[in-house]
């Protein structure tokens, strides 16, 4: 690469292939098969191998808690910053099971409630539904993309209002 200054490829793609840092044509603005194959991992193309990833890793952890949450893009509550209840946040924590159950504890409920979640597998997404039909689906997403093994993304869509949750395992 030394000989070829102007034309640097440098491609990172971890085991899930959602990781990607590249630069490619700097000088010229050349498009390579590795900036395809970036374009492709970046545009949220996973595959079910992924989402089953991401689900092996959601059940891996015990329990799950907000650290950050954004309402409409504003950062409205970040943990060990904000209280809870001045933020409007009701979670305590979260669990997914093996067998499709995704539990809720909410601040001041002495028993956990039982939702469900599955993977949908056209949309390489993880859906959380209030009922084992998942009529209200939409309501929860996870992308498959944005779960590691001590972190994911959520969003809730509540009315007109769209949630943006940052979960953390609890050690």
């Amino acid at each position: 690469l030394a000989d070829v200054p102007t034309c640097t490829t440098v491609v990172v793609v971890r085991r899930t292939g959602l990781d990607v840092s590249m630069q490619a044509g700097r000088d010229h603005g050349m498009f390579t098969m590795d900036q395809h194959l970036a374009d492709l991992v970046n545009s949220n193309m996973v595959t079910l191998e992924a989402a089953q990833e991401a689900k092996a890793r959601l059940t891996a952890q015990n329990k799950w808690t907000i650290d950050e949450a954004l309402f409409d893009g504003k950062l409205a509550y970040k943990r060990g910053q904000t209280k809870a209840e001045d933020a409007d946040i009701e979670l305590e924590w979260c669990r997914f099971a093996d067998d499709g159950s995704f539990e809720i504890k909410t601040i001041g409920d002495p028993v956990p409630e039982k939702l469900f979640y599955k993977i949908d597998q056209a949309n390489n997404r993880i859906i959380i539904g209030y009922d084992d039909q998942f009529k209200n689906a939409e309501d929860w997403t996870i992308k498959a993309g944005s779960v590691y093994s001590a972190k994911f993304d959520m969003e809730l869509k509540d009315d007109d209002e769209l949630v943006y949750l940052k979960m953390v395992a609890i050690p």
